[in-house]
C-alpha cells in the first residue's frame, strides 16, 4: 500500500470549489508516486454540494463523507475524530482558511501527521507537520507554527492537476503569437455570481469582432442567451485543453490563477474573495497576470480596455507567458507528495 489520505475540505457556491480541487491534484500525485504496492485509500469529510466536482472525486477514487453544511457543521470535529479511529489514515489534510488553530490542533491531536494548505495567515497560531502556502508570495507571508512544523512555501509546491499536467507539455507557447481571431477564455470559478458573469459578458459583447470567446460556468444558474462568438460552456471537465487553446484569460484570482500560468496563458485577475486578493497582487507583480481588483469595482469599460490593449501587445503578451511558465513549472504536487513521504516526526 502507499499510504492512505483523509481528506476535510468544503466546495459551495460561496468559497467556490477550489480547496477540493486542489486536493484532488495533491490525490493524483499521491495515487501515482513510484512507490510499491497498490494506492492507499482516500477518504474526504466535507460539504460537496456540487454533483460534477464529487464525480470527480469519485473517478478518482476518493471516498466521500458528506456533512450537511460547510465548516464550522456542528459534528464536524467528531466526524473527523471518528473517521482517524476506525481508517487509521497515514495522514490528515486540511485544506480551508476556515479551519482555525482549534481545529488544527483537534486534528493534530488525532495522532496521526498533519497536513494544512494555507493561503493566508489568518489565524494567530498553526498547529501542522507540514503546513503549505503554494503560491508564489508565500515567502513573505509571517507564520506562528508549533515548534516542529516544516514550511513548504511557494509556488514551486502549486498543486496542479494532472489534466493540466498534460495539457502543460503539449503546449507550445510560440503559436500563440498573432492568432487571428484571438481565442479568450473566461472563468469565474465556482463562487460566481450572476452579477459577476453579466459584467464578464457585456465586457465581451462589447470587444466587437476578431475575438472568438468559450466560457466556463460552474452550472446553469440563468439562461444567458446567445452572443455572437461566445460558447458558454457548463461543468467542463477537461479545462486543461480549454486552457491550451487560450490566447488570453479573464479569471477569478483563485487556482485557475496558477493553473493559467503553467500554461503560459497570460490573464486579467478580478479578485472574487478576500483569500484572493494577495494572489492576485502577487501574480501582477510576478508580471504574467494583470490584477484587475475586485470585481465589483472593475467597469465594462476597464475590461475591454485591458484586454484590447493585451491583444495589441505581442510583446507583453510574450514576457507574460514566459513568466507564468517559469514560476509554476508543474512538479508542485509531487514535490508535496514527497516531502509527506520523507517526513519524520522530531521525535524519531
Amino acid at each position: 500500500m502507499r499510504g492512505s489520505l483523509l481528506l476535510r475540505a468544503d466546495a459551495g457556491f460561496e468559497i467556490g470549489t477550489g480547496h477540493v480541487m486542489r486536493l484532488l491534484a495533491l490525490v493524483e500525485a499521491w495515487q501515482t508516486a513510484e512507490t510499491e504496492g497498490e494506492p492507499g485509500a482516500v477518504w474526504l469529510l466535507g460539504c460537496v454540494p456540487m454533483p460534477g466536482v464529487r464525480q470527480r472525486l469519485i473517478e478518482a477514487g476518493v471516498i466521500v463523507y458528506d456533512l450537511k453544511e460547510t465548516h464550522p457543521d456542528p459534528g464536524d470535529s467528531m466526524a473527523l475524530s471518528h473517521l482517524a479511529e476506525v481508517f487509521q489514515p497515514d495522514w490528515i489534510v486540511l485544506d480551508g482558511y476556515r479551519f482555525d488553530a482549534d481545529y488544527q490542533a483537534a486534528a493534530r491531536a488525532l495522532g496521526k501527521p498533519l497536513l494544512v494548505i494555507d493561503d493566508m495567515a489568518r489565524h494567530a497560531h498553526y498547529h501542522a507537520d507540514l503546513l503549505l502556502n503554494p503560491n508564489v508570495n508565500a515567502e513573505v507571508v509571517r507564520y506562528t507554527t508549533d515548534p516542529d512544523t516544516h514550511l513548504l512555501l511557494g509556488a514551486r509546491y502549486c498543486l496542479l492537476r494532472s489534466e493540466i499536467q498534460h495539457a502543460q507539455s503539449e503546449t507550445n507557447p510560440t503559436e500563440k503569437t498573432a492568432r487571428s481571431p484571438v481565442r479568450l477564455l473566461v472563468t469565474m470559478g465556482g463562487a460566481a455570481t450572476q452579477t459577476l458573469i453579466g459584467t464578464a459578458l457585456a465586457a465581451i459583447a462589447s470587444l466587437g469582432t476578431g475575438w472568438e470567446t468559450k466560457v466556463v460556468l460552474g452550472s446553469a444558474t440563468h439562461d444567458w442567451g446567445e452572443l455572437p462568438g461566445v460558447e458558454i460552456l457548463l461543468d467542463v471537465r477537461a479545462m486543461g485543453a480549454l486552457m491550451a487553446w487560450a490566447d488570453l484569460a479573464l479569471s477569478a484570482s483563485g487556482t485557475t490563477a496558477w493553473e493559467l500560468a503553467s500554461l503560459g496563458v497570460p490573464t486579467l485577475l478580478v479578485v472574487v474573495a478576500d483569500n484572493q486578493v494577495s494572489v492576485a497582487q502577487a501574480a501582477d507583480a510576478a508580471g504574467f497576470s494583470i490584477d484587475l481588483g475586485w470585481w465589483e469595482n472593475v467597469s465594462v469599460a476597464q475590461i475591454v480596455y485591458a484586454l484590447e490593449q493585451l491583444a495589441a501587445d505581442a510583446q507583453k503578451r510574450a514576457a507574460m507567458r514566459a513568466a507564468g511558465r517559469a514560476c509554476v513549472d508543474g512538479a508542485g504536487a509531487i514535490r508535496v507528495v514527497q516531502a509527506m513521504r520523507d517526513y519524520r516526526p522530531a521525535s524519531f
